[in-house]
């Protein structure tokens, strides 16, 4: 691969390096068992004649099993079964850390590692590597979503999938999700910010269904009253403590569409770093709170592109710096949990179990 092809590249770059081979001994796989068996033909690289010939027995050994497993879940239960199995019989010869688990898509069977390893009978530590930090509930997908929603899908369910984010949720004290639900169903909030007049939308948008809630929570009774000049029907279906979890909803939304609105003047790149940075202190994650190491990465991120500023000087559209900020934020993973401990899960990354 393209890392193998770098190493060598780098060490034939340094005479010394080149010209101080050592031969060491070479130990050949052998031929016990159906792993081994294949390893020999491989390193001998035999032909089709001078092969080791395969027995029952050594297609029964366990060396090499192979599973057909109906969804991801299940191939992790199946995974754990056999580790615990295979724990239990070599007790004396492996542990955790000498495993190594390597995936096609990390980012796609990490949920399903966490939920089975976690809340198995037998623990096994493990650590998960390679994660993308977009991957999961994180500040990164967090800021993600945000950033993502734009005039154009500022659907309700869209905005209340905001809310799946922890980070979110506590952002703005919000816990009771059931309740929000029925507040947004019940004022009839669909889609848009502001919606028009001229094709009724406004009757449906974010802005009218909060008025509604917030003139039910101030006042009783089912008048008719003028709001903006609109006339509205008080939404009057909470009280008490939860009139309190509605309006940290509804300043949510309010913050949230003013950060969209915001968008569609064209700014320089140290400005649309400084409005990514707003988003994540108003609406993501309080500075405040324990730094976290995804925190961290995005200031770093936040860093790397001040330092383009005296390179691109002009300004571009939010467009454009979004599409490119989150390439380079979906990109960053965890690598450095590789082999610190436990099972390791890891990418398929040529030679690195080595």
């Amino acid at each position: 691969g393209k890392l193998i092809s770098n190493t060598f590249t780098q060490l034939f770059e340094i005479d010394e390096l080149a010209n101080g081979y050592q031969e060491v001994a070479v130990v050949e796989p052998g031929n016990v068992t159906l792993l081994h068996k294949i390893q020999e033909d491989i390193f001998l690289n035999s032909s089709t004649e001078e092969r080791n010939r395969l027995t029952p027995a050594d297609l029964a050994d366990g060396s090499i099993n192979i599973h057909s497993c109906y969804t991801q879940a299940r191939e992790v239960e199946v995974l754990y079964n056999y580790l615990v199995q295979l724990v239990d019989k070599k007790r004396e010869m492996l542990s955790p850390r000498d495993i190594v688990v390597m995936v096609s898509d990390i980012d796609g069977y990490a949920p399903y590692i966490r939920a089975v390893f976690k809340n198995a009978p037998y623990a096994f530590p493990f650590t998960i590597a390679d994660e993308s930090y977009t991957a999961n509930d994180t500040i990164s997908n967090a800021l993600k979503s945000l950033l993502l929603i734009n005039s154009q899908n500022f659907k309700a369910e869209t905005v209340l999938q905001l809310l799946d984010s922890a980070y979110i949720r506590n952002r703005f004290g919000l816990s009771d999700m059931d309740l929000i639900r029925k507040v947004v169903n019940k004022a009839n909030i669909r889609f848009g910010m502001e919606g028009e007049k001229t094709d009724d939308t406004i009757f449906v948008s974010w802005k009218y269904g909060i008025d509604r809630i917030m003139y039910g929570i101030c006042m009783s009774g089912d008048d008719e009253y003028d709001g903006d000049g609109e006339s509205l029907f008080p939404l009057d279906i909470v009280e008490g403590s939860a009139s309190a979890e509605v309006i940290r909803f509804c300043h949510f939304v309010n913050v949230l569409m003013d950060s969209v609105k915001i968008r569609e003047k064209r700014r320089s790149i140290v400005k649309w770093v400084e409005y990514v940075n707003s988003v994540v202190k108003n609406l993501v994650y309080n500075s405040d709170d324990a730094v976290e190491e995804d925190y961290i990465l995005l200031v770093k991120e936040f860093e790397k592109y001040n330092a383009l500023n005296e390179f691109v000087t002009e300004e571009i559209s939010y467009e454009v710096f979004c599409y490119n900020f989150l390439e380079t934020l979906g990109s960053s993973t965890r690598s450095g949990s590789f082999s610190t401990g436990g099972i390791t899960f890891c990418s398929l990354i040529p030679m690195r179990s080595i």
